[in-house]
């Protein structure tokens, strides 16, 4: 099954000559698209949780560590991570999209927090 929708946008595009996006609009495809970004979401959180218990000892709390610049080019940049997810439909693709878009929503970076680096003016 998982190998069949891998191969469904290769076939629309080798055999049919519609682009791999076409996928996105029926409900299998559509499906696939929503639960990666599900995915990439759900692994934010994850790793948000572990980073919680990793730096417990250096803050109380995790608070937001990315200004508004970086959290509006973290959503451009999961818009475009999701553009190329669906244009070249590769789940990765997707799947860091969600992450980034997470990232984004949250205002949070674990990275940013593991390098004592915040660029959010009211943390």
């Amino acid at each position: 099954m998982f190998n069949s929708l891998r191969i469904i946008p290769r076939l629309k595009r080798d055999f049919f000559g519609k682009s791999p996006a076409d996928f996105a609009l029926s409900i299998i495809g559509g499906g696939e698209l929503a639960l990666s970004v599900i995915v990439g979401i759900l692994i934010g959180l994850l790793y948000r949780l572990v980073s919680r218990r990793l730096f417990r000892s250096k803050t109380r709390t995790l608070a937001r560590n990315i200004g508004r610049p970086d959290r509006l080019s973290r959503a451009v940049l999961a818009l475009v991570l999701l553009a190329a997810g669906i244009a070249f439909w590769s789940v990765i693709l997707m799947i860091a999209a969600g992450f980034v878009l997470f990232e984004a929503a949250a205002g949070w970076c674990a990275l940013n927090q593991a390098l004592g680096r915040n660029t959010c003016p009211i943390a």
